[in-house]
């Protein structure tokens, strides 16, 4: 898989208020970067979201990023673009307040990189020990 540093973010998945863009569905891809390609060539697309089945989900800039459950710590989230002007906008796009994410055992965030990732602080992030 390849990964774009600086673009893509990993266990992570957009949601709130939809997964999914209204007038899009649910496609099947290879890989993050196919994805990708669907969300840049597909109007008001503003990040795609990549689960471990290859389902690919796009969203559009009312949809908010949040930390996967530990089984989906695979997912993977970008924008249609990895133009270093649209990461820098997606960057200051995701800001989550700890209160939508769901703390499953009280691990620090800083401690899981997905939720260092979209600025995630305070005990809120899932790990292998929250599902055993």
């Amino acid at each position: 898989l390849e990964l774009v540093e600086g673009c893509f973010l990993q266990g992570v998945f957009y949601a709130e208020p939809h997964m999914m863009m209204p007038g899009t569905e649910r496609s099947k891809m290879l890989s993050a970067v196919e994805c990708q390609r669907r969300c840049a060539n597909v109007e008001g697309c503003r990040h795609f979201t990549y689960w471990p089945d290859g389902g690919c989900l796009l969203t559009d800039a009312t949809s908010k990023p949040h930390a996967a459950p530990y089984e989906f710590s695979e997912t993977i989230v970008g924008p249609p673009s990895c133009h270093p002007a649209l990461q820098a906008q997606c960057r200051a796009q995701q800001s989550v307040p700890a209160a939508v994410v769901p703390g499953l055992n009280g691990t620090r965030c800083e401690n899981y990189p997905a939720c260092r990732a979209v600025g995630l602080e305070g005990h809120c992030c899932p790990n292998r020990e929250s599902l055993d």
